[in-house]
């Protein structure tokens, strides 16, 4: 396994028990919402090649599962190379692609201590009978696999370095390949469409000091509690708090990195 993929794999497996240990207390009518959230990061992990990108032969089983309504949990996939998200899901008939930016400029990360964001950013569609052609399904993942891994010029921030103007290595890419483009020819096969958003106030670190490229915190873990977030208030709709499930699972989650963290401590003790 790629070194860059194994703690990422990790992360998930943590997320994965956290959603299990969920389980163990919630009430029973929130059972099935719980259920499926742990099915959803299940498709986010199963989607990842060795090298933690997008694969194209599972991508285009995961929708031809979703066009066939074999499964009704969403499918979250980390497109590296564009700093996006794109979050498939089966609604009311349709195929819903939302897309939203990972990582903000290392200029907006400065500029505020928390930034407050809007999730997903647009949100495209496509009728069940029209996702279900094979040659549909190969094409749109063989373009988002693409896409996760090969960088696109024009889209990186740029800095003049002795006269010379060049990409800015040490900031982000924007988003715009799959937010913009790819959004725009899904909603051409489909339709634009319009979902239900949340509002997330995200903490950034640019940590940069005699260092080719910048530490910044994980991208795969904003996804991770984005999507999560999305999904329990979307289907917690008996909870006076629709926010109320998504910080159980973190208490969960806490509760695994402390007991990871002292199980650590006591192999070296």
């Amino acid at each position: 396994m790629a070194p860059v993929a194994a703690p990422e794999r990790c992360l998930l497996k943590m997320v994965i028990q956290a959603l299990q240990d969920l389980t163990n207390l919630v009430n029973k009518s929130y059972l099935d919402t719980v259920t499926s959230a742990i099915t959803m990061i299940k498709n986010l992990r199963d989607n990842r090649d060795g090298h933690g990108d997008v694969s194209e032969v599972q991508l285009e089983a995961l929708i031809s599962d979703l066009a066939a309504g074999k499964t009704r949990s969403p499918v979250p996939l980390e497109i590296k190379a564009q700093n996006a998200c794109i979050l498939i899901s089966r609604q009311n008939g349709h195929l819903n692609f939302e897309f939203f930016e990972l990582s903000p400029t290392n200029e907006a990360a400065m500029r505020s201590t928390r930034l407050t964001r809007t999730f997903p950013g647009y949100a495209s569609r496509v009728a069940v009978d029209q996702m279900m052609n094979p040659s549909r399904q190969k094409s749109i993942a063989g373009t988002i696999a693409k896409m996760a891994t090969q960088s696109a010029p024009g889209l990186q921030p740029q800095v003049r370095k002795n006269g010379k103007i060049e990409d800015e290595d040490r900031d982000t890419t924007a988003p715009s390949l799959v937010t913009d483009f790819l959004m725009t020819v899904i909603a051409a096969i489909g339709e634009t469409t319009e979902v239900k958003r949340i509002m997330k106030a995200t903490r950034e670190d640019v940590l940069w000091d005699d260092c080719k490229l910048p530490w910044r915190r994980s991208p795969l873990w904003l996804l991770v509690r984005v999507v999560l977030q999305l999904w329990f208030s979307r289907n917690a709709t008996c909870l006076q708090s629709p926010d109320e499930l998504y910080k159980a699972f973190m208490i969960c989650m806490l509760s695994q990195l402390l007991q990871a963290v002292r199980a650590n401590i006591f192999s070296h003790s």
